[in-house]
């Protein structure tokens, strides 16, 4: 009997281990879930801050464009007005 008690003792010092192995795991497991959270709370602020940013870097490229559409508009404008005087200077009013 005393060999048998000391499987036994050996086999519930193994149980003992396997099940503060498990615990532990479930701990890990637990934490690993809040970090995968926690990071998909990060990854969804840096893809708003980087459509923020796209948009504003739209908005910029666009400035140009539009200064150059103003100039082009003035250019225009003021090459109307100067020959309309020229034929009205010269019509005599």
């Amino acid at each position: 009997m005393d060999e048998m008690d000391k499987r036994v003792s050996i086999l519930e010092e193994t149980i003992e281990r396997h099940e503060e192995r498990i615990s532990a795991h479930g701990k890990e497991i637990d934490t690993l879930r809040m970090n995968r959270e926690h990071d998909s709370v990060v990854l969804a602020q840096v893809n708003s801050t980087c459509l923020d940013i796209k948009q504003r870097l739209d908005a910029m490229e666009k400035k140009p464009a539009t200064r150059w559409e103003s100039m082009t508009t003035a250019v225009i404008n003021a090459v109307t007005l100067a020959v309309l005087a020229y034929v009205l200077a010269h019509v005599g009013l």
